[in-house]
């Protein structure tokens, strides 16, 4: 188990981090376009892993999780932010924390009160992180929203290829890399008719970055739903909004009031309700 957390705990620092990086993309790239170029570029240097370790054990599920949860998630997502910002944005995909707990228990996971009560802990605390004014878009809503289920789905996926199929976390990361780029590669193209565009990639950062959130980050999320569960890992990947607050303190981007402050306590505490039930 500790193992599991351990990895969760690492996914939630570097989502929690490459954030910045990316919310200045977004000034240049169009969302899409942006999350196409994200996982391409993870996907190339995750390749040679793949090679070498080859196997098509989960190959299925873990591409469809790439569809739903890096493809229709990250990218509905984004335009949420776009259209509402990220203070309505992620109170109201976070509600798939909440959700999964109802979706774990249909999947023969056991839910117990603490886990119901640490993920209630996690979403206040997501809400409070996220506490600015901020105008609400019907549509940035409805997509926020549409993100958070498609998270779900895809973790439930994850644990399918993982547990049921027995297929490697690093495996699995690779595969999901796959589906979203054909996935994306699609709809770019779709909407813009302009292929070349997609791997004009400019910032040189960007691969290696990408690597790191897109390859390794979604590594150990998989190997922590492999050990947790989707019920434990959703609670704890909660801890990224607060990485993201604290490094913002760390950098000197923005201060920490209060209710962030209480926020951040309650995710921790949300986390630690997921490691009393054993």
């Amino acid at each position: 188990m500790i193992i599991g957390t351990l990895s969760i705990v690492l996914t939630s620092i570097i989502w929690g981090t490459v954030i910045f990086y990316y919310k200045k993309l977004m000034e240049k790239e169009s969302f899409y376009t942006l999350n196409f170029k994200r996982v391409f570029s993870a996907l190339m240097f995750s390749l040679p892993i793949a090679v070498f370790s080859w196997t098509t054990k989960g190959a299925l599920p873990s591409m469809l999780s790439g569809i739903v949860g890096l493809g229709i998630g990250d990218t509905l997502y984004l335009y949420a932010i776009l259209k509402s910002g990220a203070s309505i944005a992620a109170p109201v995909a976070y509600t798939y924390v909440i959700l999964s707990q109802l979706t774990a228990f249909l999947i023969g996971e056991k839910v117990g009160l603490q886990l119901v009560i640490g993920a209630l802990f996690a979403f206040l605390g997501v809400s409070l992180l996220n506490k600015e004014n901020s105008s609400a878009n019907l549509k940035g809503v409805v997509m926020a929203f549409l993100a958070g289920i498609s998270w779900m789905f895809s973790a439930v996926l994850i644990k399918h290829a993982t547990v049921a199929e027995g297929s490697p976390s690093y495996i699995v990361a690779f595969y999901r890399l796959l589906g979203a780029t054909i996935f994306l590669g699609c709809l770019n193209y779709y909407l813009d008719r302009n292929p070349k565009r997609l791997f004009n990639i400019t910032q040189r950062i960007l691969p290696p970055i990408s690597f790191i959130d897109m390859y390794l980050g979604a590594a150990l999320y998989s190997l922590g739903v492999s050990q947790l569960g989707v019920s434990k890992t959703v609670i704890i990947v909660s801890l990224s909004p607060a990485i993201t607050v604290i490094f913002a303190k760390i950098m000197r981007l923005e201060e920490i009031n209060w209710y962030k402050a209480i926020g951040t306590i309650l995710i921790i505490a949300g986390i630690v309700l997921t490691q009393v039930t054993g």
